[in-house]
């Protein structure tokens, strides 16, 4: 491993440990800017097992939320997908009310939120990081099992063996354990948490967390795989007994197999032809 990038995950290490004592010593620095007020244009529904919940921008709702919705929709008889999106434009709106008409089971919610003072990177780790924020009061409202994904990832095959496994447990993500550093200890592109005590303890600490890092300003690289993880430590101290499940492959699949469940794009992946097919197929 290089120095340079031996010495920035020590640096990361220290950075959230000196976030961690400000926040337990109840000193908050000014915000920046505050989360806007989430609504709901729908709630999920009543019957479903599970919630597959994504969260994006105008960019990406445009270009994956229909592939997104329509695959876990076709592929899960007994789950529902909600979308949540950040300050959507008039097209967005009226366009996430129109897949109402195509998907029963889908719902959405937004919020409008003053990100003007955060820089272009700024902006990007906040929409990747407070997804977690919004899927713990999605959570409070429906109380129900609840697996984040990516925008962009495609449900390939059934979900149903994924889902038996999930709710026997309280969390599940893609564990890396063995990899150096809090930063790449998981992928945080999938995160499940159950409708448990030890499951909502664990996204309320890890939605405080980021909320409280996010709105005054202290971003850094990898932000939310580093929030969950020591968030997940946490949680196994207080609950020794607490159920992990690892989601690793077939659940989740970065080389698009023909066995894969969940098929999760990662950098140049996003151009591979299979991906970009089946994305195609899906918004058809």
């Amino acid at each position: 491993m290089k120095l340079r990038k031996f010495l920035k995950k020590i640096y990361i290490d220290f950075k959230y440990a000196y976030l961690t004592r400000l926040y337990k010593s109840g000193s908050y620095p000014v915000k920046k800017f505050t989360l806007g007020e989430i609504h709901f244009e729908l709630f999920p529904a009543k019957n479903a097992d599970i919630i597959f919940y994504g969260a994006c921008d105008n960019f990406y709702f445009k270009k994956y939320a229909r592939s997104f919705a329509s695959s876990f929709l076709k592929n899960c008889t007994n789950g529902c997908v909600h979308i949540h999106i950040y300050n959507p434009t008039k097209e967005t709106f009226l366009a996430a009310q129109e897949f109402q008409s195509y998907f029963a089971a889908f719902s959405w919610s937004y919020d409008h939120t003053d990100i003007s003072k955060l820089t272009p990177l700024g902006v990007r780790r906040y929409y990747y990081s407070a997804r977690f924020v919004r899927m713990e009061e999605l959570m409070k409202i429906c109380d129900k099992p609840c697996i984040c994904v990516d925008i962009d990832a495609l449900c390939a095959n059934s979900p149903n063996d994924l889902i038996r496994h999930l709710v026997k447990n309280d969390i599940a993500f893609f564990s890396r354990f063995s990899k150096f550093g809090p930063d790449t200890k998981l992928l945080a592109g999938t995160l499940f948490a159950n409708n448990t005590k030890a499951g909502l303890s664990f996204i309320s600490a890890v939605s405080n967390r980021i909320l409280y890092i996010t709105e005054r300003g202290f971003h850094f690289d990898k932000m939310d795989q580093v929030v969950i993880y020591k968030c997940f430590l946490t949680l196994k101290r207080l609950f020794p007994k607490v159920r992990f499940f690892n989601i690793c492959y077939p659940y989740i699949d970065k080389n698009f197999t023909d066995r894969g469940i969940i098929w999760y794009p990662k950098g140049s992946t996003q151009n591979n032809s299979k991906y970009l097919n089946a994305v195609k197929n899906a918004r058809a």
